[in-house]
């Protein structure tokens, strides 16, 4: 073997082989590219939620999933309590997602008890900030005014078996659906809300653990508001073993389509 035909020592790669390398470094840059804008999009932007309870009926019910607007109130970066610019304000009428201190039985506001570890409620903002809320005999007042509400025939079942009425009730920012129950137990209240808190009350009036009892809400702990419905199914799914459920079909038919990409009110 001559020279010219020896092998050299530390040739180049050859061009295939830095093509492949190259391919693989630009597809890693764009998974790592949209990781960060999606974590960038749910830390800062817009973020699911899904809805455990039924303390908002019929607006929502347990099982949707719904996209909270967090740049609206001004998301709270990462580290730190620092947040961004808001856009505006919180509004009369609009369900928002908040923290409150949870542990087992204890829900109390986190400036209150900030030995409780954080969990996420959603609710319909009633009261603002320097707002005199009252309910007389079944009746919301807000600032010595009757809030408009009236039966409108409908009829819901709650999961225990509960037949409630519908109602609709006109808030600042418009109508919305309210659950009551065809004999509720007087809950008349007074509450005077301080600067920087928010009065939050449940649609299902009947069976929900607001502000009524647990006192105001603290701006620094208001998420955003519930823009939409992105996807909703049966109470089982999420929360029970898959072969709870019945059949691939039993499931399917638990989706409720109708209520996908409703905008909530």
């Amino acid at each position: 073997m001559t020279g010219a035909d020896r092998p050299v020592a530390g040739a180049a790669v050859g061009p295939s082989v830095r093509s492949a390398g190259r391919w693989l470094l630009d597809q890693l840059t764009v998974v790592v590219v949209a990781l960060l804008l999606a974590l960038g999009l749910r830390m800062l932007v817009i973020e699911p939620y899904r809805i455990p309870s039924e303390s908002m009926l019929p607006t929502l019910r347990n099982g949707d999933h719904v996209f909270v607007a967090k740049w609206v109130f001004g998301a709270r970066l990462p580290f730190g309590k620092a947040r961004l610019p808001a856009v505006r304000e919180p509004r009369r009428g609009e369900v928002v997602i908040f923290e409150l201190g949870r542990r087992g039985n204890e829900i109390a506001p986190r400036d209150e008890r900030p030995d409780l570890p954080a969990e996420r409620f959603v609710k319909r903002v009633v009261g603002l900030p320097g707002d005199r809320v009252e309910g007389r005999g079944g009746a919301l007042w807000v600032n010595g005014q009757r809030v408009d509400s009236w039966p409108t025939g409908e009829t819901w079942v709650d999961a225990g078996g509960r037949r409630l009425k519908g109602w609709s009730e006109i808030l600042s920012t418009g109508q919305h659906s309210l659950a009551r129950e065809n004999d509720p137990a007087p809950r008349d209240f007074v509450r005077d809300v301080p600067v920087g808190r928010y009065f939050v009350m449940g649609d299902y009036r009947d069976r929900s653990t607001d502000s009524r009892i647990l006192g105001t809400v603290p701006r620094a702990d208001l998420i955003g508001p519930v823009w939409m419905i992105y996807w909703s199914w049966g109470e089982g799914w999420g929360m029970q073993p898959p072969h709870a459920l019945g059949s691939f079909w039993d499931r399917l038919q638990q989706i409720r389509w109708d209520r996908v990409g409703e905008r909530v009110h």
